[in-house]
């Protein structure tokens, strides 16, 4: 192979990524194959991009261009969320969550997997590595796709070759993608070709909660045979004396120089140097050498470590999730982290109140102000009626007016205010209003048109306008 994967580790942080990857992986497979039932014709797919109509289908929701600006909201409020994400905890995102770290992980359990179940054939290893590896991206490529495709039907027009050609093409690129990122870039994607930790040090300080080494404590490294500090023994490393610092009795005495003292002693720190903290590490990033670039704040080398501390009985958390100034939890609440969460919430929030409030139904009406008086003093309005049902089936639609005594809307052409709309129709009517004559119609007088469905009586849509009478002003 190319390059060893790193050891496997057990402890909190793994299961808790785990549990995070678990999570994600399920939010990728399992959304395209929920059904939900739109009526005949329509697709059943409960959520959908659907790009030849220029649509995405979220369950009973249906989003078209106009509704862009919900996307805009969401992606402003995701990206403030990414920027508070990433400085209180810096690169979290790409240590827990990010969908290379995700893949990358699992193609390396696959190789110890087959390390661990074909021993001595390293040429049998490579080959079943690649072949599983190979399989994973092929069947990443096709669930992406269904996000895309009704994933019910797509296997069966994939099989029988009757598949629109876009289809295969975008398998292949999938495939070829994600075997290539997670199988032979791996690392040198997060350390070499993601913009991101570039961005990362404009949100990162020292009071983000990163991966970090207790230098003091560990310094200086040693063998296990080598005595210990006697201060890391010690309830007060101020206690005792070493040689080395002598007629220092009456200065400040730091960890550091202790840790310089016991160095010259022949005494080491709590780190042993097993190198268990690189040896897990998926970008190979020595923590100890301090916070690097490419470090992507997964933790592993925190469960290495303390497993190593256990081993030796010596306290955990030498290596840790701290802020490298020491500052307590309450000093994530700063002005950065305040603008990006009222950003995240004000954007996501003003996002999900028009996804609350959004209807499949566009209707628009404009007036014509110009009224015409009829023979019998009745009096005409004329309006320009736009109308669209997304999402929906066949349905006839009526319309009604209110809020004017003895109002009767009918379709220019016809005797009655009803149409016969197909699912994303583009139904443009000149629709005509008229009014009996009265003392009391003058000016312009407000009333509502109300779009109802014969079928279900549903009111779709209601929209206010107004009745222009003779003699009003224009």
């Amino acid at each position: 192979m190319a390059c060893s994967p790193p050891n496997a580790v057990t402890g909190r942080i793994r299961r808790i990524k785990d549990i995070t990857a678990a999570i994600l992986l399920a939010l990728f497979i399992f959304p395209p194959f929920l059904r939900w039932d739109r009526g005949p014709g329509a697709p059943s797919q409960a959520i959908l991009c659907d790009i030849p109509g220029r649509r995405l289908l979220v369950f009973g929701g249906e989003f078209i261009l106009r509704d862009l600006p919900i996307l805009l909201a969401i992606l402003i409020g995701c990206t403030a969320l990414l920027f508070l994400v990433s400085a209180v905890a810096g690169r979290i995102w790409c240590g827990f969550a990010c969908p290379q770290t995700l893949w990358v992980d699992i193609f390396f359990r696959v190789e110890r997997f087959m390390k661990r179940h074909l021993r001595g054939n390293p040429l049998l290893i490579e080959h079943a590595s690649r072949a599983v590896q190979l399989l994973i991206s092929a069947l990443t490529a096709f669930i992406f796709l269904c996000w895309f495709q009704d994933s019910w039907s797509l296997p069966a027009l994939l099989l029988t070759g009757t598949a629109p050609p876009a289809d295969y093409i975008s398998l292949l690129i999938g495939a070829i993608t994600t075997m290539l990122l997670a199988a032979h870039v791996r690392e040198r994607f997060c350390i070499n070709m993601c913009p991101w930790p570039r961005f990362q040090v404009a949100f990162v300080d020292e009071q983000s909660l990163v991966v970090t080494y207790d230098s003091g404590r560990g310094e200086p490294r040693g063998k296990k045979r080598l005595p210990l500090r006697p201060d890391l023994l010690a309830p007060n490393p101020l206690a005792f004396a070493l040689d080395g610092v002598a007629g220092m009795a009456n200065a400040p005495v730091s960890r550091d120089l202790i840790a310089m003292a016991a160095m010259e002693a022949g005494l080491r720190g709590d780190c042993v140097d097993c190198t268990r903290c690189t040896a897990v590490c998926p970008t190979n990033v020595d923590i100890r050498q301090g916070l690097q670039i490419g470090c992507i704040g997964c933790g592993l080398c925190v469960d290495a470590c303390n497993d190593v501390m256990k081993k030796l009985d010596r306290p955990l958390s030498l290596i840790r999730f701290s802020t490298e100034s020491g500052a307590p939890v309450k000093a994530f609440v700063r002005a950065k982290t305040i603008v990006f969460a009222s950003l995240a919430v004000v954007s996501l929030g003003a996002a999900g109140f028009a996804v609350t409030h959004h209807d499949n139904t566009e209707f628009t009406l404009e007036p014509d102000r110009t009224p015409i008086s009829l023979a019998n003093g009745d009096v005409r309005n004329d309006y320009q009626l736009h109308l669209s049902l997304h999402g929906s089936q066949d349905t006839r639609v009526s319309i009604e007016a209110i809020g004017l005594p003895g109002l009767q809307p009918r379709i220019a052409g016809t005797e009655a205010a009803t149409i016969d709309a197909a699912p994303d129709e583009d139904v443009q009517e000149r629709l005509v209003v008229t009014a009996p004559a009265s003392d009391h119609l003058q000016g312009r007088a407000p009333f509502v048109f109300r779009l109802i469905n014969d079928a279900t009586g549903k009111i779709l849509a209601t929209r206010q306008t107004f009745f222009w009478a003779p003699g009003s002003e224009q």
